[in-house]
């Protein structure tokens, strides 16, 4: 059970990703050290579904940083979804070749000022709004972020703690504490 948060702060050129720190075994709740939100070089990644997914590309993903990739913003994140897309792919088939199984993940991913959604079969999509949010909760904190948005002068981050707040109000599984890093701007 995750709740993850992507919010643009277009002043500054950067955005802020955040998560819930809960990891569910069956319906059991088990506090964690396992972070749903880390970068990668220029990236931030934050996963909704399965943990050990996180675990592989924290520890085997490679990407090339942004400033050597000599391409646009949208061809960099789709290099960044077909990497992570071969790397669980791989993990999958592994899994499956045990009789084990293998779980869905859904990405968001940031690097600069630009926020995407990586789907369940490595789609990506660019998000043009403000924000955007994944996994079990994320329908409680858009709702929350719609509001709190609206704002004039809102804090992001401030923002973001409220509406993971109203979707752990909301559903079972989300927990603090609440992981937060903003991208580095890279014009």
């Amino acid at each position: 059970m995750t709740c993850i948060i992507g919010i643009k702060q277009p002043s500054k050129s950067r955005v802020l990703l955040l998560g819930d720190s809960a990891t569910m075994v069956g319906t059991e709740y088990m506090p964690t050290e396992r972070m749903k939100i880390f970068k990668i070089r220029d990236v931030v990644f934050g996963g909704a579904g399965s943990a050990r997914a996180g675990e592989i590309l924290k520890q085997t993903l490679d990407i090339t940083p942004y400033n050597e990739f000599n391409d646009t913003p949208d061809a960099y994140a789709f290099d960044i979804a077909n990497r992570v897309g071969a790397l669980l792919h791989d993990y999958h088939e592994a899994a499956e070749d045990k009789n084990e199984r293998a779980c869905s993940t859904y990405w968001l991913i940031a690097f600069g000022r630009h926020l995407y959604n990586i789907g369940s079969e490595y789609c990506i999509t660019e998000i043009t709004g403000d924000f955007y949010s994944i996994g079990i909760g994320s329908s409680y904190a858009l709702g929350a972020l719609d509001i709190l948005c609206k704002i004039p002068g809102y804090k992001p981050k401030q923002v973001g703690y409220a509406a993971m707040e109203t979707s752990a109000k909301f559903t079972y599984g989300i927990r603090p504490p609440y992981v937060a890093l903003w991208t580095t701007p890279l014009e």
